[in-house]
């Protein structure tokens, strides 16, 4: 349907991934910023092995923090394309990278509208009056493998480092959306109960445990994006332990004393 389709990569990968399975053309340009360069030779990597036949270009371009910077480089590359290739091409839209790409569309001369809609995920092309939608199948493998991530025997895997267990991960592909989920100690344990009851020794044990269960999706974090998937931690946790939690690992325990706060 196009022969150039221009994207920027943000913190979740399913809007590219889509974008890709959708096969709505043989050509794409993909830029990441600064923040995201790490993921880009993944990206290549994963494109390589699954889509031989498709010509993959990797960009990396000035960081989100640097407007100037970004709209420079974007009215230089399009500038550079629009005298380089005469074709109908695509600039795909989505919400978490709207600020980026938008000035590759102020400087093209005739490119259409690529956008991501959810439930089920399908690639929406707009070109005038005219709207084509291309459904499109997104797994969790896909997912991870171009985080260059596995995920075998319950465990997920990075190559040569220590494998992570104990974290159930799930992608719903009509949201497109990835979650990490990890138990307390004390839930895992059925002892959510007790947490007021705990010795000195005892609570520094499962301070320390519930620590390195944060750690973890932290940890995957730094490949997935922040906000590029759910990180959740299921039951009861210690104020010690909630109070260094990052703002985007969320948790559903909530100790008793809290409760009589909010209903006092």
């Amino acid at each position: 349907m196009l022969n150039t389709v221009l994207a920027v990569v943000g913190d979740s990968a399913t809007p590219s991934l889509a974008l890709l399975h959708s096969k709505i053309s043989s050509r794409y340009i993909f830029f990441f910023t600064k923040e995201h360069a790490s993921n880009s030779s993944l990206m290549k990597t994963y494109c390589d092995n699954n889509f031989p036949n498709v010509e993959v270009q990797i960009h990396e371009m000035p960081s989100i923090s640097e407007p100037t910077e970004n709209v420079k480089f974007a009215m230089e590359f399009m500038s550079a394309m629009n005298e380089e290739v005469k074709c109908n091409a695509g600039i795909f839209l989505t919400g978490g990278a709207k600020q980026t790409i938008l000035p590759f569309l102020v400087h093209s001369k005739s490119s259409s509208l690529i956008s991501l809609q959810k439930n089920p995920l399908r690639i929406i092309h707009k070109r005038g009056a005219e709207i084509d939608g291309i459904d499109v199948n997104v797994s969790l493998d896909n997912i991870l493998e171009s985080r260059g991530w596995i995920y075998q025997s319950s465990k997920l895997i990075q190559g040569e480092n220590t494998p992570i267990s104990e974290v159930d991960v799930s992608f719903d592909d009509g949201r497109g959306e990835l979650s990490f989920v990890c138990q307390s100690f004390l839930k895992q344990q059925g002892r959510e109960d007790e947490i007021h009851q705990l010795g000195k020794k005892e609570k520094k044990n499962v301070d320390g445990v519930d620590s390195k269960i944060a750690g973890k999706l932290i940890q995957l974090s730094e490949s997935f994006g922040r906000n590029g998937a759910r990180y959740i931690i299921e039951g009861k946790l210690r104020n010690p332990t909630r109070s260094v939690l990052p703002s985007f690992v969320r948790h559903d325990g909530i100790a008793e004393e809290e409760l009589e706060v909010r209903d006092s």
